[in-house]
């Protein structure tokens, strides 16, 4: 797994290792690099239902902000109860999300397949991991880290609600109340608080 911790950080190995087990990510990277790679990222970010309310501006900015890290099989992407300020989205392989009980089981309670983004309420609230998120084989991912928001939601204040109320949908959703319209309106109202106070926004 060292060949992985090197390439995330920009470490340059002066000899192949791992070459023809990652030769479909190496040759996905190299048609990265004949187009513009905050382009391609765009793109990626355009798909994602949560980042829809963004303008097209607001998607080249997180573009240029965030990186392309790759994980190995076993690699563990994000550790449950965690601190953290950023989301992945899985644009290659898969992963296995891992929830940890309260009495130190462990189980598998949902797969992640290219294009789903994970670690959303870090990177907006700055709660902790939920759950921990394992590579299932080679996976490539986009790295979104809070830097990327910070510029947009200082400057346009009805952003930080669309995200809190798409955010307190997903927990509403996930809530046992009967009101769900009642539990929509007060889970906003949190969400959205969380974020300014994350963010630092009057």
């Amino acid at each position: 797994r060292i060949w992985y911790v090197f390439k995330r950080e920009g470490i340059k190995i002066p000899f192949p290792i791992r070459d023809i087990q990652l030769s479909h990510i190496e040759e996905k990277k190299h048609l990265l690099q004949k187009q513009s790679e905050e382009g391609w990222k765009k793109s990626v970010i355009d798909a994602i239902p949560l980042l829809k309310p963004l303008s097209t501006e607001e998607k080249k900015v997180i573009a240029k902000h965030s990186m392309i890290q790759t994980y190995g099989a076993g690699e563990k992407i994000v550790i449950q109860g965690d601190a953290g300020d950023c989301a992945y989205v899985v644009y290659e392989g898969s992963c296995d999300v891992v929830l940890r009980h309260k009495e130190g089981s462990e189980s598998v309670v949902n797969v992640l397949s290219p294009m789903s983004i994970f670690g959303e309420m870090s990177l907006l609230t700055g709660a902790a991991r939920s759950a921990t998120v394992v590579a299932k084989g080679d996976v490539s991912v986009i790295k979104i880290d809070k830097s990327a928001f910070s510029e947009i939601l200082s400057s346009h204040g009805a952003v930080s609600e669309t995200l809190a109320e798409m955010l307190a949908a997903r927990a509403a959703e996930l809530s046992a109340s009967t009101d769900k319209s009642a539990d929509l309106m007060e889970k906003k109202s949190q969400m959205l608080s969380r974020i300014k106070n994350f963010f630092g926004i009057g």
